[in-house]
């Protein structure tokens, strides 16, 4: 993984994932060489100092693409309203949810990942699904019709602190293999719990239903061939649902823990240097809706894959990085050790190979192919 600031995990990974989001190192470069000597002092400051200049940098991209929109240059300037919504979300990712700031980067997000994708014509429909008292925002990207019936079509859920909107760039391969994409904020993450205070829970299978109860609900991509894939804690979001929803028909998990409780003891009690976030505490109560460690950590009780992934029946994948240092590399094993589905596939990036990192954030298309060529194998769309 590109390591630009010395002992600053958090902002490695967010740097790592954005030039991959972007497509160039140039732009960006001028937010980091702003912040540089920052990392490692006060986190406050850092952290203030980091959201000043991403914030600048998106601001920045999105006049430009005004001004190109202006000239009538619609395709060019929905590629910097995609690089100014990239930028907008770092800013929202090192900030904390209590910061009135948080909020503002977020909308700018929407607003240009909205134009970038309406702009470019590039067939992404963004709907709402509705879940208990608000709704769950995803984008729906629709491979083409097979002899007059929709494509199989495959349901990403968010992780810890991931949002849909940086899961786009690298995802678009699906389509390109006949596999239709459902990238959901479940609730917990994203704009389901910025907009409508939508919390994680346990029993992911309850949200996944209505998900699933959408996609049933219209003619165009209703299909009985239904995957799921969950990155990072979304290693147990999706099994979990797997287990007790059976018209999901493969699950892949990006990322996978076994016994989820000694992780977030971990990250969430000592905010080890590993920590994703620099608030990672903080971002866990907000996302899960407890209101400090102890309760939290009572609240989750034995949650985890225990008990749970032997249930799963439908063909499952496991992808997993050799040198991951938030979820070693163990629990995944363990899980694929525990899976009694005849159909089970464990995939661990090594280093000769690369994306050794936590969900190949050192190289997420890596993930992004393999997954969605088993995919495609499983649902027999070709590749």
């Amino acid at each position: 993984m590109l390591h630009y600031f010395k002992d600053n995990y958090a902002w490695n990974m967010a740097v790592a994932t954005l030039v991959e989001d972007v497509g160039t190192l140039a732009e960006p470069f001028t937010a980091f060489s702003a912040v540089e000597h920052l990392s490692g002092g006060d986190v406050k400051t850092a952290n203030d100092g980091w959201y000043d200049a991403f914030f600048a940098l998106g601001d920045r991209l999105e006049s430009l693409a005004d001004r190109d929109l202006a000239e009538g240059n619609e395709r060019t300037a929905a590629r910097k309203y995609h690089r100014a919504a990239m930028y907008f979300t770092r800013a929202d990712r090192m900030t904390s949810h209590n910061d009135e700031r948080k909020m503002r980067a977020y909308l700018r997000v929407m607003s240009n990942f909205r134009k970038g994708r309406d702009y470019g014509r590039e067939g992404v429909e963004f709907i709402d699904i509705p879940y208990k008292s608000g709704f769950m925002p995803s984008l729906l990207v629709k491979a083409p019709d097979v002899d007059g019936k929709p494509a199989p079509i495959v349901i990403h859920l968010q992780g810890f602190d991931s949002v849909k909107e940086t899961q786009w760039p690298v995802l678009q391969t699906y389509k390109a293999r006949g596999v239709s994409l459902l990238i959901v904020d479940q609730g917990g993450s994203g704009g389901a719990l910025r907009l409508h205070g939508l919390t994680a829970e346990i029993e992911t299978e309850k949200y996944v239903g209505k998900i699933i109860d959408y996609i049933l609900s219209r003619s165009d991509i209703a299909t009985d061939e239904i995957g799921l894939c969950g990155i990072s804690m979304g290693g147990y979001f999706a099994p979990r649902a797997a287990a007790y929803e059976p018209r999901i028909k493969a699950c892949a998990l990006w990322g996978s823990f076994h016994y989820t409780p000694k992780n977030y003891e971990k990250d969430l009690a000592s905010e080890e240097e590993t920590a994703s976030l620099p608030d990672a505490v903080g971002h866990g109560l907000w996302s899960w809706g407890y209101p400090d460690v102890k309760t939290f950590l009572a609240g989750l009780g034995g949650i985890g894959l225990k008990g749970i992934i032997e249930k799963v029946t439908c063909p499952l994948y496991i992808v997993h990085g050799e040198h991951d240092r938030q979820i070693d590399v163990k629990e995944a094993r363990d899980v694929y050790d525990a899976a009694t589905t005849p159909h089970k596939k464990l995939k661990i990036f090594t280093a000769e190979e690369g994306g050794v990192e936590h969900c190949q954030i050192d190289n997420r298309s890596y993930a992004a192919d393999t997954l969605a060529d088993w995919f495609a194998g499983v649902f027999n769309t070709g590749k």
